[in-house]
């Protein structure tokens, strides 16, 4: 027995006092009426109705038994009533996972120009460099910086993530300006600790791509402290071009073997399933995508 039918058939039958009029009101047939209200009584060991051939009336236990049945039904419409609200505009609590870097510099300032398109939506964001379970820890979407490894995320692109080699002034005039890729064996490099003291990197121009086994002197797990020490004339390094824009066009960073490019990586958001994607989370990515799109803040002008 479906029990939600047979509540919408007992419900229509006393509120239509007939099996007719409840067939018409549910699109049912008397007969498949009549058969649900038959296996509900037996259900609950008990008659509902008393039935002649003029009219349909409540026993005393099917009075009680009603009141709480169509207050059920009640709650369970308001209850989609509720979330056909939410679906249809964008409300409540939006929790978002960021890289730290990328998120504050990014993705904060651009919030107070999405909560005042969508006001009703409360942003929580949460800025960690560690690839975090969504879902576990009950993220709406991440921001990640790298190609999506866990297949049952979906993924939507932000924007490229263009990578260079850069070096200080100051570190340049000390030691020197690479003219190949084979001179940075001389050099000082820092990087991130990759769980051992060497690092690979890839150079390419012209479509012929050096791989060099570089050892980091310097190894920083944040690569905001990467940056800082980049800047105090700790070596060469490779960074994102959005987090240093403002240094090369003040001349505090030098990209270093600008004929030579490093492989990109992605910017993307991803979210548990496109299938039921709430408003909220809709209206961001959209708002994401045309925030990044065509070109991203941090390759325009002042960026």
């Amino acid at each position: 027995m479906d029990r939600f039918l047979a509540l919408q058939v007992f419900t229509a039958v006393v509120e239509s006092e007939s099996l007719i009029g409840a067939s018409r009101k549910l699109g049912l047939s008397p007969s498949a009426v009549s058969k649900n209200l038959a296996a509900l009584e037996e259900h609950l060991g008990a008659r509902l109705l008393n039935r002649t051939t003029r009219r349909i009336g409540l026993t005393e236990i099917g009075e009680a038994y009603y009141e709480k049945a169509a207050r059920i039904l009640t709650d369970l419409a308001d209850a989609d009533q509720t979330v056909s609200q939410l679906e249809g505009q964008p409300r409540g609590l939006l929790r978002i996972s960021a890289p730290i870097s990328f998120g504050q510099r990014h993705v904060a300032p651009a919030l107070p120009a999405f909560r005042a398109a969508y006001p009703e939506v409360t942003v929580q964001m949460v800025l960690s460099d560690a690839v975090v379970d969504i879902v576990a820890e009950r993220f709406d979407l991440a921001i990640r910086i790298a190609n999506l490894k866990d297949s049952s995320l979906v993924a939507r692109k932000l924007a490229s993530n263009h990578r260079r080699l850069y070096a200080s002034p100051d570190y340049l005039a000390r030691k020197g300006a690479p003219q190949s890729p084979s001179d940075i064996d001389s050099h000082e490099l820092i990087t991130q600790p990759p769980g051992s003291p060497l690092l690979d990197l890839s150079l390419t121009r012209d479509g012929e791509t050096r791989m060099l086994h570089v050892l980091g002197h310097i190894q920083l797990s944040s690569v905001e402290a990467i940056l800082e020490a980049c800047l105090a004339g700790g070596g060469l390094t490779v960074l994102p071009e959005y987090m240093v824009g403002d240094h090369v066009a003040a001349g505090r960073l030098v990209h270093v073997l600008p004929d030579y490019t490093v492989p990109d990586t992605v910017i993307q958001a991803v979210f548990p399933s496109a299938r039921h994607l709430s408003a909220k989370v809709r209206a961001f990515l959209d708002f994401l995508v045309a925030r990044y799109n065509p070109v991203p803040p941090w390759q325009k002008p002042g960026g």
